[in-house]
């Protein structure tokens, strides 16, 4: 079980990489590996967020020097859910399923691996990116 979770608070938001206002500086994917995020916060510190075992992905439009909003982090089977597009299963499956097969495909991932989690990560600009990954380390840079 991946001890992520305890960097969030009571909605999911994940707190401890202080994430919020961050500008987005690079994007790195490894095919069903990896996601590492690398970003600058509002006080110039550098950090990096790494999605490890990543299995579905959704990578939304990026506009150059793109700010984080905020980021989210469930396991799978405790997903909120919501009629907002970018939060929780509907941020991963934004544009690829109909609305009312989103809880169908849910269940599967679910069933595959419960302790698997959900990110979302949220920008300004109103996209997302989201991953269905296995852990989530977040590491300080200089």
């Amino acid at each position: 079980m991946s001890e992520a979770l305890k960097f969030t608070n009571h909605n999911g938001q994940l707190h401890a990489a202080r994430m919020h206002d961050a500008r987005l500086i690079s994007l790195r994917f490894d095919w069903n590996e990896r996601v590492i995020l690398k970003f600058q916060r509002v006080d110039g510190t550098k950090a990096a967020v790494h999605f490890e075992e990543v299995r579905e992905y959704y990578f939304g439009p990026l506009f150059q020097g793109p700010i984080i909003l905020d980021t989210w982090l469930w396991r799978v089977s405790e997903v909120p859910k919501s009629d907002m597009v970018d939060v929780g299963w509907n941020a991963l499956f934004r544009g690829y399923l109909n609305p009312h097969d989103i809880p169908q495909e849910a269940k599967k991932i679910i069933s595959r691996d419960p302790g698997q989690l959900l990110a979302v990560v949220g920008y300004l600009h109103g996209t997302s990116m989201a991953f269905v990954c296995k852990d989530l380390v977040i590491a300080n840079l200089q």
